[in-house]
């Protein structure tokens, strides 16, 4: 580790290289600490780091030591941590609610990620006891023998958000609903089903397509039958009912408590005698039907009642009514021949529980709403050709079971910095032209992070990427206007808006931030390649993106605008800390940052 700076500020009676002696035995990746001085408490909080990555963010290899004058200890839980910063003043006035709500969610996320850590030592024990009758001899092999290798990648994902203080955060459920739930512990939970009135109802679908009760219908044997039943015996037409699907834990919890009345007044109607198994994915909320006649079985995203990082997991009316419409756009988007390996997973039908009257934007009848709602999209192996890969970005961070390395080690060829550098280039040409096309040509910025983009792999380099989730990308209305198309969204829809700046700041923080960031700082963890060579590259693509689109003929305004932001000096850097600190996921707190992709040192 290099030598502290002598003028750090440290606690009276202590020096710089005091305070680095007190963190020795360092891991053997450690290059340096990061130091903070609180003096107003006679105290320093340290902490080894492997090194400062883009967007100023630290890479932390061991724990964080406090080094009073007289003793040093280690701080083992985040609580001890936050509650000290706090003792210090040093949560920018941060109340005490504030920090014992934060508290508590740091604690949850903490005990859910040690049950998820033990989970997986379990997992590859099982795994590495049948490879060899089942003929594994890699994580690569591990994967393709999956009748779902989507879903096995996403039984991997042990650690959550990448970024996100409360990254395994599941605030609602206790710890046999976690086990019973969550994708790492192979959760199966079964979907139930209500019936609910059409006139407490409200779907829509793609042009010309089925409604979500008439999908179920194809999708679950012996449904039609359960609500025909059901619905009869409350004195219903089943012809006057939409059927929704449910999660098991918002049936049990949300339903009665949030529902009763309507339960009880025959607006809903349970349907007792049918439930479909499903198999969790890394987003729990979205669940893959199991045991249908279809090879392919749709994705269902249902509301779900916990809190996962900052949000409460449900589905907003906005959402189920945006979901199809969004999907006809890029549909006819992305179909136009330009786009050579970006595809949109649609979201095909969408139904949720709706009060009379409105639309409802807020207040209590857009609580409800969001609260028994779902959306049905396309499966991402409906598009998958015969021997390629396909893996859940978030699943490449995550280590695989049979070689004891991250999937991205595994599925990156070895060979140096160079073939390391060509990987990256690939991967870089596999999403950010095609996701820029979209941002510049058509004002839509996708939330393109690592949970979200499907990886598709073919002869050991990525090939494809597929865009799930459309609720929370951004669209300049006026761009998307001027390219020819338009699209009508629910009200008080945060997606859309008159400027570019929401569509610009979606994909950069999703795609830049998020996504390749994480990407490039696993990359650079194998030791050939440099971090400042990754980003060199990642910006090469940028550009020549830019110039192709010149000779597409994009207006020339719209790339120079495009030029100026993704190559400007700095970035607005999302706070997430400090966010969920004020409890306010949707008021973004930002801090300026250096942009890796500037060019500004040319």
């Amino acid at each position: 580790m290099s030598e502290p700076d002598q003028s750090t500020v440290v606690p009276p009676g202590l020096s710089a290289p005091t305070v680095a002696d007190r963190l020795r035995p360092l891991p053997p990746t450690a290059e340096r600490a990061l130091v903070l001085p609180l003096p107003s408490i006679d105290t320093t909080l340290a902490v080894p780091i492997e090194a400062m990555r883009a967007y100023r963010r630290p890479d932390p290899v061991g724990d964080v030591v406090r080094c009073d004058v007289d003793t040093t200890r280690r701080l083992m839980r985040p609580k001890t941590v936050l509650q000290t910063l706090w003792t210090a003043g040093r949560l920018n006035g941060a109340t005490h609610d504030d920090v014992e709500r934060l508290t508590e969610e740091f604690a949850d996320s903490a005990a859910n990620l040690a049950l998820s850590y033990t989970q997986r030592n379990q997992r590859e024990l099982s795994i590495r006891q049948q490879a060899s009758d089942a003929d594994w001899d890699s994580d690569t092999a591990f994967l393709r023998a999956a009748t779902d290798p989507i879903l096995r990648s996403e039984r991997l994902i042990t650690e959550g958000h990448p970024l996100h203080p409360g990254a395994k955060l599941r605030q609602g459920f206790c710890s046999s609903e976690v086990v019973s739930y969550a994708s790492e512990y192979d959760g199966v939970p079964e979907i139930r089903f209500v019936a609910v009135t059409n006139e407490y109802s409200s779907g829509v679908t793609t042009e010309g397509g089925l409604t979500l009760s008439e999908r179920l219908y194809e999708l679950v044997s012996g449904l039609r039958d359960a609500v025909a039943d059901a619905v009869t015996d409350a004195g219903h037409d089943p012809e006057s009912m939409t059927v929704l699907p449910v999660h098991p834990w918002q049936y049990r919890h949300e339903l009665p408590e949030r529902y009763g009345r309507e339960l009880d007044r025959g607006v809903i109607v349970a349907i007792p005698d049918c439930a479909l198994p499903a198999a969790a994915t890394v987003s729990l909320r979205t669940l893959v039907p199991q045991g249908t006649k279809r090879s392919t079985p749709p994705h269902l995203k249902l509301s779900l009642g916990i809190q996962t990082t900052s949000s409460i997991r449900t589905i907003t009316p906005q959402t189920v009514h945006n979901g199809p419409r969004i999907t006809d756009v890029l549909d006819r988007v992305l179909d136009d021949g330009q786009f050579k390996s970006l595809r949109g997973l649609p979201e095909t039908a969408g139904a949720c529980f709706h009060d009379p009257g409105g639309p409802h934007t807020d207040g209590q009848s857009h609580d409800r709403a969001k609260h028994l709602s779902a959306l049905v999209r396309h499966n991402p192996l409906k598009y998958v050709d015969d021997g390629k890969l396909p893996v859940t970005g978030a699943a490449l961070l995550s280590r695989g079971p049979l070689e004891d390395r991250p999937l991205i080690d595994v599925l990156a060829p070895d060979g140096g910095p160079d073939m390391t550098a060509s990987f990256l280039r690939r991967y870089a040409e596999t999403i950010v032209p095609d996701a820029l096309r979209l941002l510049v040509a058509y004002g839509i910025g996708l939330e393109a992070h690592l949970q979200n983009c499907i990886i598709v792999f073919d002869d050991g380099f990525p090939d494809e990427v597929f865009i799930r989730d459309y609720g929370g990308l951004r669209i300049c209305r006026d761009r998307l206007a001027a390219a020819s198309h338009s699209i009508s969204l629910y009200p008080g829809s945060v997606t859309v808006s008159d400027e570019m700046r929401p569509a610009y700041d979606k994909l950069t923080y999703a795609l830049f931030q998020n996504h390749l960031a994480e990407v490039i700082r696993f990359l650079v963890r194998q030791g050939t390649i440099s971090e400042s060579r990754c980003w060199e590259i990642v910006s090469a693509v940028v550009g020549e993106t830019l110039e192709n689109l010149r000779y597409d003929g994009i207006p020339a305004t719209w790339i120079d605008d495009a030029a100026e932001v993704l190559f400007e000096s700095t970035w607005e850097y999302k706070c997430l800390t400090r966010m969920r600190l004020t409890d306010k996921s949707h008021s973004y707190v930002h801090e300026s940052v250096p942009n890796p992709l500037s060019r500004s040192s040319e």
